[in-house]
Protein backbone atom coordinates (compact mmCIF):
# COMPACT_ATOMS: atom_id res chain seq x y z
CA UNK A 1 0.00 0.00 0.00
CA UNK A 2 3.03 2.46 -0.13
CA UNK A 3 3.62 2.23 -3.69
CA UNK A 4 0.78 0.57 -4.87
CA UNK A 5 -3.17 0.16 -4.35
CA UNK A 6 -3.46 -3.26 -4.15
CA UNK A 7 -4.46 -6.19 -1.76
CA UNK A 8 -1.60 -9.08 -1.53
CA UNK A 9 -4.03 -11.27 -3.06
CA UNK A 10 -4.26 -9.25 -6.11
CA UNK A 11 -0.42 -10.15 -7.01
CA UNK A 12 0.89 -13.38 -7.45
CA UNK A 13 4.32 -15.13 -7.86
CA UNK A 14 5.60 -17.96 -8.76
CA UNK A 15 6.37 -20.24 -5.50
CA UNK A 16 7.13 -23.76 -7.04
CA UNK A 17 10.67 -23.97 -7.52
CA UNK A 18 10.61 -26.96 -5.33
CA UNK A 19 8.92 -29.24 -7.55
CA UNK A 20 10.98 -32.02 -9.65
CA UNK A 21 11.60 -32.15 -13.36
CA UNK A 22 10.62 -28.36 -13.86
CA UNK A 23 11.70 -27.43 -17.19
CA UNK A 24 12.14 -23.90 -17.15
CA UNK A 25 14.92 -21.63 -14.57
CA UNK A 26 14.25 -20.87 -11.40
CA UNK A 27 12.98 -16.94 -11.85
CA UNK A 28 11.25 -14.44 -10.16
CA UNK A 29 7.89 -14.22 -11.59
CA UNK A 30 5.10 -11.72 -10.66
CA UNK A 31 1.36 -11.21 -12.01
CA UNK A 32 -1.91 -10.22 -11.85
CA UNK A 33 -4.41 -12.87 -10.24
CA UNK A 34 -7.93 -10.66 -11.53
CA UNK A 35 -8.32 -12.20 -15.27
CA UNK A 36 -7.48 -10.13 -17.94
CA UNK A 37 -4.79 -8.04 -15.53
CA UNK A 38 -5.53 -4.91 -13.49
CA UNK A 39 -2.15 -3.84 -14.32
CA UNK A 40 -0.95 -3.58 -11.04
CA UNK A 41 2.53 -5.75 -11.70
CA UNK A 42 2.90 -3.56 -14.79
CA UNK A 43 2.28 -0.36 -12.31
CA UNK A 44 5.06 -1.90 -9.41
CA UNK A 45 7.62 -1.85 -12.22
CA UNK A 46 7.79 2.42 -12.12
CA UNK A 47 8.52 1.71 -8.35
CA UNK A 48 9.91 -1.49 -8.25
CA UNK A 49 13.40 -0.37 -6.63
CA UNK A 50 11.61 1.56 -3.65
CA UNK A 51 9.23 -1.24 -3.58
CA UNK A 52 12.50 -3.48 -2.91
CA UNK A 53 13.83 -1.09 -0.62
CA UNK A 54 10.81 -1.30 2.25
CA UNK A 55 10.67 -5.30 1.13
CA UNK A 56 14.50 -5.51 2.48
CA UNK A 57 13.81 -3.03 5.31
CA UNK A 58 10.80 -5.37 6.01
CA UNK A 59 12.19 -8.24 6.65
CA UNK A 60 15.29 -6.82 8.01
CA UNK A 61 13.05 -5.21 10.63
CA UNK A 62 11.29 -8.29 11.25
CA UNK A 63 12.72 -10.59 14.69
CA UNK A 64 12.14 -14.07 13.13
CA UNK A 65 15.43 -16.38 12.23
CA UNK A 66 13.78 -17.83 8.74
CA UNK A 67 10.85 -15.85 7.91
CA UNK A 68 7.35 -15.92 9.36
CA UNK A 69 3.65 -14.20 7.88
CA UNK A 70 5.01 -10.80 8.96
CA UNK A 71 8.13 -11.37 6.06
CA UNK A 72 8.06 -13.06 3.91
CA UNK A 73 5.14 -16.15 3.69
CA UNK A 74 1.99 -15.86 1.42
CA UNK A 75 -1.33 -16.72 2.53
CA UNK A 76 -2.02 -17.79 -1.27
CA UNK A 77 1.16 -19.95 -2.15
CA UNK A 78 0.33 -23.36 -3.40
CA UNK A 79 3.09 -25.02 -1.56
CA UNK A 80 2.69 -23.94 1.70
CA UNK A 81 5.69 -21.67 1.82
CA UNK A 82 7.50 -24.60 1.64
CA UNK A 83 10.74 -22.59 -0.05
CA UNK A 84 10.06 -19.68 1.84
CA UNK A 85 13.35 -18.91 3.08
CA UNK A 86 14.25 -15.10 4.66
CA UNK A 87 17.73 -15.23 4.35
CA UNK A 88 17.26 -16.49 0.83
CA UNK A 89 14.57 -13.84 -0.20
CA UNK A 90 16.85 -10.95 1.59
CA UNK A 91 19.73 -12.26 -0.56
CA UNK A 92 17.80 -12.05 -3.99
CA UNK A 93 16.54 -8.31 -3.24
CA UNK A 94 19.86 -7.22 -2.34
CA UNK A 95 21.34 -8.65 -5.77
CA UNK A 96 18.27 -6.82 -7.79
CA UNK A 97 19.33 -3.51 -6.01
CA UNK A 98 22.72 -4.04 -6.53
CA UNK A 99 21.82 -5.01 -10.35
CA UNK A 100 19.83 -1.85 -10.42
CA UNK A 101 22.68 0.53 -8.72
CA UNK A 102 21.04 1.41 -5.70
CA UNK A 103 23.86 1.21 -3.05
CA UNK A 104 22.38 -1.00 -0.12
CA UNK A 105 21.36 0.87 3.02
CA UNK A 106 22.72 -0.59 6.24
CA UNK A 107 19.95 -2.88 7.68
CA UNK A 108 17.94 -1.57 10.77
CA UNK A 109 18.11 -4.17 13.79
CA UNK A 110 15.53 -6.23 14.43
CA UNK A 111 12.53 -5.59 16.46
CA UNK A 112 12.95 -7.52 19.45
CA UNK A 113 10.73 -9.83 18.44
CA UNK A 114 8.59 -11.39 15.71
CA UNK A 115 5.19 -11.06 16.53
CA UNK A 116 3.88 -14.35 15.18
CA UNK A 117 6.76 -16.03 17.41
CA UNK A 118 5.28 -14.30 20.36
CA UNK A 119 1.68 -16.02 20.21
CA UNK A 120 3.29 -18.69 18.80
CA UNK A 121 1.85 -17.80 15.94
CA UNK A 122 2.73 -19.12 12.22
CA UNK A 123 -1.19 -19.90 12.47
CA UNK A 124 -1.20 -20.01 8.46
CA UNK A 125 -3.60 -17.77 6.05
CA UNK A 126 -6.33 -17.16 8.87
CA UNK A 127 -4.06 -15.88 11.25
CA UNK A 128 -2.67 -13.92 8.26
CA UNK A 129 -4.25 -11.09 7.92
CA UNK A 130 -3.80 -9.39 11.32
CA UNK A 131 -0.43 -10.58 11.47
CA UNK A 132 -0.60 -8.68 7.95
CA UNK A 133 -1.92 -5.49 9.18
CA UNK A 134 0.89 -5.28 12.00
CA UNK A 135 3.53 -5.84 9.54
CA UNK A 136 1.84 -2.91 7.27
CA UNK A 137 1.94 -0.50 10.03
CA UNK A 138 5.49 -1.24 10.65
CA UNK A 139 6.57 -0.80 7.49
CA UNK A 140 4.87 2.50 7.59
CA UNK A 141 7.00 3.18 10.53
CA UNK A 142 9.88 2.20 8.79
CA UNK A 143 9.30 3.92 5.72
CA UNK A 144 7.27 7.04 6.30
CA UNK A 145 9.07 10.32 5.24
CA UNK A 146 10.27 12.61 8.19
CA UNK A 147 8.56 15.84 8.80
CA UNK A 148 10.50 18.94 7.69
CA UNK A 149 12.43 20.56 10.28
Amino acid sequence: PLHLSCEPADVGCECDALRKGRLWPKRLLLFDRCEGGLGIVRRARDVMVPLLQDALRLMAGCGCATGCWCCVHAAKCTEYNAGSDKVAAMRVVEELLRAAGRPLEPHPPPFVTCSACDTGGHAGPEGASSMLGRSIRRMWTIAKPSAPA
